[in-house]
Formats: structure tokens, C-alpha cells, sequence
């Protein structure tokens, strides 16, 4: 069999057969699923012979992450995760809205800015940076709390990009902001939302910058 870590924390396993096992670890959290029963077992019996394991089952919650599964695919969301973060910041009686940000509003730097608690501003962001693993949405402008992302188990495999960026949208510097996003099975797998590091001089260069960018990143 051979197998490889595509990323910190995941590995892949194949053997001579196309059969594949996927293995996600996170200090002493693991979760692993693969096409093939037998060698799904097989895994799970060696793991379990060598450190003391115990089997959760299928996955239904995990780093914050939850999981619903079903016969037409399964369903992850951070529900529990957004309310653990308005209780820890004092804002779980705050009122919702419809709409959360104003539509086609630009953000400035302001001087120097006002002073903050560093650590405390640093739990903020990184709690919300982290809530964009099932919310993309939230990336600008903060809404609901229950939207997630399905993911189908049809068979039909049909991959979509999406790109585009906001040409000098950056009122400070003057930069473009390039975004992109891959869907599988009319699902967001994959997206970026990232300032561009040249000052573009027409809205093509603009595009091709957040082109090639996409292209990177799969």
C-alpha cells in the first residue's frame, strides 16, 4: 500500500486496487473513513490494538463541528460553536437581523485606530475565523446562526469554480481583492478570499491575478 500526508493532519492510504483511506488527526482526535469496509477495519482494528481507543461510531461532532448524516448525503454546521462564542463574549441575548452589514459599504483604516485588548480582540477573530470552516458566508459580514454546507452522495461528479475580485476595491492601498470558490456536487468545498499583493493597473490584470490564484490553490 502506499500512502502519503497531503497536509498536516491528513493522510491518505491506497492500495493496489484504487481502494483509498483518509485519515484526519488532531492531537489525539482522529476520524477516518475510506471506499473500502474491509480496509476500514482493518485499520481501526490495528489502531485499537496499539493505543487506547475508544469508537465514537459514525462522526457526529468534531472540533466544533457537527455532522448529520442521512442516506442523500450528510449536513455540518457549527451551531453549537456560535453559541458557545456569544456566551463567552456576552452576547447571547444580542438581538438578530436581517441584514447584518450595510449592502456595498467600504471599510477604511481609522488613524491609528483605538486601543483594544490585544488578547481579548485576538479570541474574537480567531473564534470567528474558525466558524468559516462551515460559514463562508461570514467572512465579511456576520449572519445566521444554523446555515451550514451539504454534501450530496450522489455519484455524479460535476466540479464548478467560481472567481472574481473587487478591482481597487481597497480604498487605503488601492489593491484588488481576489475571491474564489470550488463546488462539488453544486456544494462549496473549497474558497479564498485574499487582498492581492500588487496594485493591479486595469480590471484584466485584476482578473487574471484572481485566475491564476484559483488555479493554485486545487
Amino acid at each position: 500500500m502506499d500512502s502519503k500526508n497531503v497536509h498536516h493532519g491528513l493522510y491518505v492510504k491506497a492500495n493496489d486496487y484504487g481502494d483509498l483511506l483518509i485519515l484526519c488527526l488532531y492531537v489525539d482526535d482522529v476520524i477516518f473513513t475510506g471506499s473500502n469496509l474491509k480496509m476500514i477495519g482493518h485499520f481501526k482494528h490495528i489502531m485499537m490494538n496499539e493505543f487506547e481507543m475508544t469508537n465514537l461510531g459514525l462522526m457526529s461532532y468534531f472540533l466544533g463541528i457537527e455532522v448529520i448524516q442521512g442516506d442523500d448525503g450528510f449536513f455540518i454546521h457549527q451551531r453549537k460553536f456560535v453559541a458557545e462564542i456569544l456566551k463567552k463574549f456576552k452576547m447571547e441575548d444580542s438581538n438578530s437581523v436581517m441584514t447584518p452589514i450595510e449592502f456595498g459599504i467600504k471599510l477604511t483604516k481609522e488613524g491609528d485606530g483605538r486601543t483594544v485588548e490585544a488578547t481579548y480582540f485576538k479570541q474574537i477573530v480567531g473564534s470567528l475565523r474558525y466558524l468559516t470552516c462551515t460559514r463562508p458566508n461570514i467572512c465579511y459580514g456576520i449572519g445566521t446562526t444554523t446555515f451550514g454546507i451539504f454534501y450530496s452522495s450522489s455519484k455524479k461528479i460535476e466540479i464548478v469554480r467560481y472567481s472574481d475580485n473587487d478591482w481597487d476595491g481597497d480604498s487605503d492601498e488601492r489593491k484588488s481583492t481576489s475571491g474564489h470558490c470550488f463546488m462539488i456536487r453544486k456544494t462549496v468545498c473549497l474558497w479564498s478570499s485574499k487582498k492581492q499583493s500588487i496594485v493591479a493597473s486595469s480590471t484584466c490584470e485584476a482578473e487574471y491575478v484572481t485566475a491564476a490564484s484559483a488555479c493554485r490553490s486545487v
